[in-house]
This record gives structure tokens, sequence and C-alpha cells, in this order.
């Protein structure tokens, strides 16, 4: 379920300038929802952020098919790794491929925002100050379910049971699950945000580029919240 102005809105954007859809994550299922609505809605669909964790065969080959890009969960302290995915960022958008990643790192298990990871936020900040893209839009999205199909598993790993890793295995077990009816997906688009009227604003006050970083992943993660449906 999308809403007519949002698609609307989106469209327009995407004529002038890269987007960076910057989306809570609920399920496995985010990685789809967008690309399925964007293309559907004839839009090019974006590049996706997407936990090396979903590298698996055969799932790995066919989001990367749908344009997903594979990182690790956490490289700090491998300064060669950040500069290449930040590279790679600053290509996509130089060369007008929108791209998706989700602002806390990982999936909610409990239908609340977690607090934002800004690693892939702060390459976006990055290539713009890099002086090669005029601006780059960020656009808040919301991701809700009448029911979320790992229901069962969150339950289990809030009670304090280990987090199953994800394999072709488990996909074989999960597949009942799969074809079960889960009812409405729900897909909000908030307002774009400029990053070059963000940077502008920060240099203007002399504001810290660390602390313009946290409140701009506070800002998004707001902005979300504001728009999601409650379901």
């Amino acid at each position: 379920v999308t809403n007519r102005d949002d698609i609307t809105r989106i469209r327009e954007v995407m004529k002038t300038k890269p987007i960076v859809f910057v989306s809570c994550h609920r399920s496995h299922l985010d990685y789809l929802v967008v690309p399925y609505v964007l293309f559907t809605e004839d839009m090019v669909t974006p590049h996706i952020a997407a936990g090396i964790n979903l590298s698996f065969w055969p799932v790995g080959y066919f989001l990367r098919k749908g344009g997903a890009f594979f990182i690790r969960r956490s490289f700090r302290g491998n300064d060669l790794y950040a500069l290449l995915l930040k590279k790679y960022i600053e290509f996509l958008l130089k060369n007008r491929h929108n791209i998706k990643f989700f602002i806390e790192g990982t999936r909610s298990r409990s239908g609340k925002m977690l607090p934002p990871a800004y690693g892939i936020l702060k390459m976006v900040l990055e290539s713009y100050r890099s002086g090669t893209l005029d601006d780059i839009a960020l656009v808040p999205v919301s991701i809700s379910y009448d029911e979320v199909f790992e229901e069962g598993s969150y339950t289990k790993e809030l009670q304090g049971a280990k987090k199953e890793k994800e394999s072709a295995t488990g996909l074989i077990k999960s597949r009942k699950i799969i074809k079960r009816n889960i009812g409405k997906v729900y897909v909000r688009f908030a307002e774009p945000l400029s990053v070059k009227e963000i940077i502008q604003k920060s240099d203007q006050t002399h504001t810290d580029p660390k602390l313009t970083l946290q409140k701009t992943a506070f800002q998004l993660c707001k902005t979300i919240n504001d728009v999601s449906p409650i379901t």
C-alpha cells in the first residue's frame, strides 16, 4: 500500500538528482519491497546495501541480480575496506544510480526504531563534500507490515535465544512461512532532505561534521517514525 502523492514526489526528484532511500528495517522482505514499488511504477530501482550474511547461495545470487551489494557488518579498523566502499558509493551517486540502505543497520525485533548506524550515511555526506555532486536527496522510507513473517524467530531471540545464521538450509525450512499470508505491506516515502542544504547550513553555523552527521541521522529516524502507519 503506497501513497500516490509520495510516488509523484519521488518521480520528480529522480529527474534532477540521485536519491538515497533511507529505510527502517523490519524484515528480510524489506530488500524486495521498495524495488518492487518502484518497478511497478516504471521507475529505476536502487542499488541496495545488504549485510554479507545474506550472500549465501542461492539468495545471494538473486539479490545481486536485483541490485544488492554486500557489505561487512563492521569494518572498524579496516581503513582500506572503508575507503573502497566509500568510493563505490560515490561512484554510484556520481553516475546517477540511486541507492538504498537501512539506517538502523540491522532488523528491529520489537517493531520500534533502533538507534541509527552512521557508517553509510557518513559516506553519503562525504560524497557530496568531495565536490563531484551538485546535490543528493535523502528520502526517508517507512516499511510496515500487518504481520512480520520472522515474528516467531524474533520472539525467541527476545527471550534470549541465539540468532540463527541465514543459510540455504534455513531457507528450505522456512518455505511454509514464506507461503503464509501476512496481510498488507505499507510503504511511505517522506519529504526528501537535501544534502546540499544540510552541508551548507552546517558550514554557515560552523557545526562540527560529526554533530551534523548525528543530527541528520536522528532527523531521518524521526521522519520515518512520523510517516509510519499504526498497523
